[in-house]
């Protein structure tokens, strides 16, 4: 049930679907606090009368923590324990015995199985590379004046990139902003122009 409605809101962004889009997002919600209250009744129905047990909760969310290793969305397992340990107690502030405070791994336990990010070639113009990015998600709803639309970004892209040089001889890729800092900026060979942009969707 919460991916279906996840799965729902691809189309209702497209069709400006905003009140669809608020009541999906309180039906997650619902079943969020559902699904927590059901946990808890089949916790205490198993532990009976040592369900305020912190010893015992302490080996419970070690193993939990063992269990979720390979999970994609371990962050939210750990924010659901979380949900069912505060209905249990009465906590004051935080117990990191019992719950996730911060993470239990240094890092993401388990490789992202689908690529978080998109990378765009650089086309012959800005527009065109513009105009790439939104027709990769126009959905399902198309662009009223995508052309135009991506002439203008790209003006504005256009505008800014002057500012701007990147230096790889640098202890990585920077940017040099001559606007803020006054100076001219680096005339190595080594600097060029980005010729690949990366989108975050």
């Amino acid at each position: 049930r919460f991916g279906t409605f996840n799965s729902r809101a691809p189309a209702r962004f497209a069709k400006a679907d905003w009140r669809g889009m608020q009541t999906d997002a309180q039906g997650r919600l619902k079943i969020y606090t559902h699904v927590v209250g059901q946990v808890v009744d089949d916790i205490e129905r198993l532990l009976g009368t040592r369900i305020e047990d912190r010893l015992l909760w302490i080996a419970i969310k070690a193993v939990y923590s063992t269990l979720i290793t390979d999970h994609q969305d371990w962050e939210l397992a750990e924010t659901f324990h979380n949900s069912v340990t505060r209905q249990v107690f009465d906590t004051v502030g935080v117990d990191g015995r019992i719950e996730f405070v911060d993470t239990d791994f240094d890092s993401p336990p388990s490789p992202s199985l689908e690529p978080v990010y998109v990378i765009f070639d650089r086309e012959d113009t800005t527009t065109d590379l513009v105009s790439a990015v939104l027709r990769r998600f126009t959905h399902d709803t198309p662009f009223a004046h995508l052309e135009s639309d991506a002439a203008a970004v790209a003006r504005s892209i256009d505008v800014d990139a002057t500012r701007f040089t990147v230096c790889p001889w640098w202890d990585g890729p920077r940017s040099f902003d001559q606007s803020s800092t006054g100076a001219s900026p680096p005339t190595s060979s080594g600097c060029s122009t980005p010729d690949r942009y990366g989108s975050p969707w």
